[in-house]
């Protein structure tokens, strides 16, 4: 899946390990962050509470598991966003599954390109192209001021094989008008 929200140049992406904090750490570090950083205690005459520092907590929280970024994805089909070139980029048939008929496989049906532009990470659900070098020019929902971007891929631990190398991990991002 792919989120359009980027700085415009080239960047390298890094496979690497990220260990959140449970929700109940998450509670306790941000009561002491408050009273800490900002000298602010959790009672009722505060104006805030733990439970109140729970719900914001909660509602983050769900805010990030729904796009991990919390950022509207201005790149999603669902929205409006739609790819209109691939260039002379070849979408990768290996290992896709075949059409049959009466369970003669008759030929290989490859994900197509604008499920980049779904939110779904699950294994099988990419767009596969072949050698190292891809490209993908998207039609974003609407015009807007573009001040990040992310990519999402498979985690390592969800692969069976605890292979991602075919994850894209260069890239570049340029912005037309």
């Amino acid at each position: 899946s792919s989120g359009i929200n980027a700085e415009y140049g080239d960047r390298e992406v890094h496979n690497e390990t990220v260990v959140l904090p449970s929700q109940d750490q998450l509670v306790q570090i941000v009561i002491s962050e408050l009273h800490s950083k900002h000298s602010i205690d959790l009672h009722p005459a505060s104006g805030i509470t733990a439970a109140d520092i729970r719900i914001i907590v909660n509602e983050a929280l769900q805010t990030f598991d729904e796009d991990k970024t919390g950022r509207a994805d201005f790149a999603l089909e669902a929205l409006g966003g739609n790819v209109i070139s691939i260039g002379c980029t070849e979408t990768y048939y290996e290992g896709a599954p075949y059409a049959s008929f009466m369970s003669v496989p008759l030929f290989r049906l490859p994900n197509p390109p604008n499920v980049a532009l779904q939110p779904d990470i699950t294994p099988g659900k990419c767009w596969a192209f072949k050698g190292n070098k891809g490209y993908m020019m998207i039609k974003l929902a609407h015009a807007v001021i573009i001040d990040g971007f992310s990519m999402e891929h498979l985690p390592r631990k969800l692969s069976l094989s605890n292979d991602i190398s075919s994850a894209p991990n260069k890239y570049s991002v340029r912005g037309v008008s």
